[in-house]
């Protein structure tokens, strides 16, 4: 059966410029770059070592730490590489069974190395590294894998952070298997009602003598397994899964051979139909659905792009609660656990894949996705570009049509569209994608539906309306801008429009099936400094309401909305500006309990007022019909009274718990006081802060601290538990305090596979040929006089058991620096006499026939420093040789 584990725990992490990398004697660099496999040095090595690199869990975005540099890449922060390394023990059990290796995600580019030899190189920071280990393990001890990133080379152009930011996962199979990602779900609904699931299953390894079995709600279908199998299951009456219903189905698909199970895979899966209308729309199962839909990067304050499930189904909740129904993924793949998410919360998906090219890596990176992601309900679309250079040229149409080709044969359901400005033109890939969409360029809704009637359109990506949270006035010296400000070329881009500019061309027209704003929450990257995070996002980056969010609501629910934004402060007599977001027929406002006036609002209108400022409570009441359905009220704050902290569980059945912790500054009554920045220090017991944010565009403070400034009287703590079942956290500002206990739990739906000791093997090595004569002390480390390719560890020598006389065999070593113990020398099993150098110089001897282990320690030695390690053995006819390992350990640390 299949065995699943996660190897996000523990890994050991040192940046690029703080790696200290001894170069080791290497004759003509034979071992150097991998050009010999297994024969690494530096980092890469299985013999390196990183007792004194930092520990970390995955998810991890390293850039999260780093330095702000006006001059650096995105986000503002510095390009450069990091390592990774950890120590896992292949169990004994598992030889003669497969075992695979999946990264899902390694920002931007990356190496991986697997006991010192290269298993994988990737070009993606978005696409899945997987690789089949089963050969290069040593089957009963230590494995190490090490992993080198950078971020020198950038794939897009906002914040792309930088690490191992996905899951890493290690599978263990029998000798035939579901294949990773082959097994594909598709369903039909008939014309007298029935449904019909359809699956294709891929088997990877003999299947003869195999048959594949696919289970839903009770019935079962079976058939004699080949490469492919196909096969269809009747289903009556499942439940449909859509925006308002979303009704997951378990299927379980299983391979069995000779009347035993050997395979299974469980995919949550979605009956539902989707189709464009070139008229009237996008319907799901019949219904119409006005796709009220957020572009959406993928990255939160705190932990960077690291963003683990609970991460991603806390910001999808928030957004769901504006009225969004649909997400576009712009302009990559997201992660597993934000489609899971999606299937869970019922969103549409507009699936964005990173690069638009006909190359065979990009169509690779490509099918890969698709592979991935087909079984999820929630994806209804495949987008294939953005703005790209190409897309209205001869060219363009034909890098679509073979990207076009490689979705067919892997999916074949769905529509295909993309992100376009310039949709009007003759060539390119109008000619290619079902759905056209449209980038900000409202004005040619109608005409292209005149000229192209038979193809659905949509806005694949609308607004850009910059904001920030409770500010009053536009200010770039600060890299701020006003929470409700309209400005051309400010605010507003040439491009841009307002959410009520935007929603009222489509919401008239019901040939748009719908919109994708830019953006649903605010993220890292195309922001000029002094700000370092884009501002346009309905949620600022801690998913904080912004105005945005408020007008959105208004827009897209049909629930009474109204809303008064951002504050009711300043000077009597002073003009203070209110905006109101409003869903109601008319809105009636009071200051200190005297009626100002009465507004009839449409939701796209959204108007400012400018009233005089009297200290007291600003009140606004909404009507529908003449009848009250909504209240909102802004009061003047008082002095500071307590902290409050609030903490929101996303979600209980994630890999596990995770939990976000909102700090708030307020007076008596319970107003926020929006005007203050004061410092928030974050403690807890029985967990750690994560990160730490507060939603401020321009601000530069470390997010992997435990503290932080409010911005407006806000910000956020993302907090791990340590594995108990209760945590408690505090937050301090001033002389207010507040705490709240939370219990938790671990909710891990693998197992973690545990961090074995890490140990320095020695390699490569290489022997002498056997000479009567001992050798001299310049002979001994010289790799011209051991030029033999080797092991230990295997038993007997073949070259050396049997003959009288000498000869050495070395290996390659690297002296750390850093290390509290003494590096001593492991020969878990040695058979001769011997002696032991470190290059020309003595340091052990055995000069009796040995059959036993040794730990030898090695004093005085200079650290950071390359050297080779000899063993002259003294051949009496008899048997010799490496009967166990060889490595180095540092004896007396911890």
């Amino acid at each position: 059966m299949r065995d699943v584990f996660s190897l996000d725990p523990q890994w050991r992490f040192c940046r690029e410029e703080q790696v200290k990398n001894a170069t080791r004697n290497d004759m003509f660099f034979m071992f150097s770059d991998d050009t010999k496999t297994g024969a690494a040095e530096g980092p890469r090595s299985d013999g390196y070592y990183d007792g004194d690199w930092d520990t970390v869990d995955l998810p991890h975005d390293w850039c999260t730490g780093a330095e702000f540099d006006e001059k650096g890449g995105q986000g503002k922060k510095p390009r450069s590489g990091a390592w990774y390394r950890r120590c896992f023990r292949a169990e004994p059990e598992w030889e003669g069974r497969r075992v695979f290796l999946r990264f899902d995600g390694i920002a931007i580019h990356s190496r991986v190395w697997l006991n010192g030899i290269l298993i994988a190189v990737s070009e993606s920071g978005y696409t899945p590294i997987s690789t089949e280990i089963t050969a290069l393990l040593r089957y009963g001890d230590g494995n190490v894998l090490s992993v080198y990133t950078t971020s020198k080379i950038q794939e897009g152009w906002w914040y792309e952070g930088g690490g191992i930011y996905r899951d890493v996962w290690l599978t263990v199979t029998e000798d035939v298997r579901l294949r990773e990602d082959g097994v594909f779900l598709c369903s039909e609904k008939g014309k007298d009602g029935e449904w019909h699931l359809h699956v294709r299953a891929e088997i990877d390894g003999d299947p003869c003598g195999c048959d594949v079995r696919v289970s839903c709600l009770g019935g079962t279908v079976s058939a004699p397994a080949q490469a492919v199998t196909g096969l269809s299951l009747a289903v009556k009456d499942p439940p449909l899964w859509g925006p308002e219903t979303p009704d997951l189905v378990p299927v379980t698909a299983e391979l069995w051979r000779d009347g035993e199970k050997i395979d299974t895979e469980t995919i949550p899966f979605g009956f539902r139909t989707v189709r464009f209308d070139p008229e009237t729309g996008c319907y799901v199962n019949e219904k119409p659905v006005k796709l009220f839909g957020c572009c959406l990067h993928h990255d939160h304050a705190g932990v960077g792009v690291a963003m683990t499930y609970p991460i991603q189904r806390f910001r999808l909740e928030k957004l769901r609660q504006m009225g969004m129904n649909a997400v576009r993924t712009s302009h990559n793949p997201q992660s597993p656990d934000f489609y899971r998410a999606c299937d869970e919360l019922g969103i549409l998906v507009m699936d964005e894949t990173r690069h638009f090219s006909a190359t065979d890596e990009v169509l690779r990176q490509l099918r890969t996705m698709v592979r991935r992601d087909r079984n999820h309900p929630c994806v209804i679309l495949w987008s294939l570009y953005n703005e790209e250079p190409l897309q209205c040229s001869p060219v363009g149409e034909k890098i679509c049509r073979a990207m076009k080709a490689v979705i067919d044969g892997e999916d074949g359901t769905r529509l295909l569209t993309g992100g376009m400005n310039g949709a009007l033109e003759p060539e390119g890939v109008g000619r290619v994608v079902d759905v056209m969409g449209f980038n900000y360029l409202q004005y040619g809704y109608d005409e292209y539906h005149a000229l192209f009637p038979e193809k659905p359109i949509l806005g694949s990506e609308n607004e850009s309306w910059r904001t920030s949270r409770c500010e009053t006035e536009n200010d770039r010296l600060r890299g701020v801008y006003s929470s409700f400000g309209r400005v051309r070329l400010v605010n507003l881009n040439p491009w841009a429009s307002t959410p009520g500019d935007t929603w009222r061309e489509i919401l008239k027209r019901p040939f748009v099936s719908g919109g994708f704003i830019w953006t649903g929450m605010d993220y890292r990257g195309e922001a000029s400094w002094p700000a370092v995070v884009s501002d346009s996002g309905a949620l600022d980056l801690c998913g904080f309401e912004k105005d945005s969010y408020w007008w959105h609501r208004a827009l897209w629910t049909e629930e009474p909305v109204l809303k008064l934004s951002p504050k009711w402060e300043g000077i009597p007599g002073n003009i203070v500006p209110v905006a109101v977001y409003t869903n109601c027929d008319t809105v009636e406002l009071a200051l200190n309990g005297t009626p100002l006036q009465r507004l009839a609002i449409t939701p796209c209108d959204a108007p400012v007022l400018e009233l005089p400022f009297q200290p007291g409570e600003l009140s606004a009441a909404g009507y529908r019909g003449g009848k009250l359905v909504a209240r909102d009220i802004l009061c003047t704050a008082g002095p500071a009274a307590e902290l409050s902290i609030t903490c929101q569980k996303p979600a209980l059945d994630g890999p596990e718990d995770l939990l976000i912790v909102n700090a708030a500054l307020r007076d008596a009554a319970g107003t926020v006081l929006n005007g203050a920045s004061d410092l928030v220090t974050f403690t807890v017991e029985g967990g750690r802060v994560l990160g730490v944010g507060n939603g401020d565009q321009a601000s530069r403070e470390s997010d992997i601290v435990p503290f932080r400034r409010l911005y407006h009287g806000l910000c956020q703590a993302v907090v791990v538990p340590d594995g108990g079942r209760e945590l408690t956290v505090t937050a301090v500002c001033g002389g207010f305090s507040s705490s709240v206990k939370i219990p938790v739990g671990t909710y891990r739906r693998y197992p973690t596979l545990a961090v074995s000791a890490c140990r320095m093997v020695i390699a490569p090595w290489r022997m002498s040929d056997v000479k009567p004569d001992y050798p001299s002390p310049e002979a001994i480390p010289d790799q011209r006089e051991n030029w033999i390719p080797t092991t230990v560890g295997g038993g007997k020598s073949l070259m050396l058991s049997g003959k009288r006389g000498y000869a050495s065999v070395t290996g390659q070593i690297t002296v750390p620096e850093g290390g509290s113990g003494t590096l001593t020398v492991v020969l878990e099993r040695v058979v001769g006499a011997f002696d032991l150098y470190l290059d020309r110089d003595l340091v052990f001897s055995a000069p009796e026939r040995a059959d036993r282990g040794f730990r030898i320690p090695l004093k005085d030695v200079k650290p950071g420093t390359g050297a080779t390690l000899a063993i002259v053995f003294r051949l009496d006819g008899g048997d010799c040789g490496f009967y166990g390992g060889a490595y180095l350990t540092m004896d007396g640390e911890g």
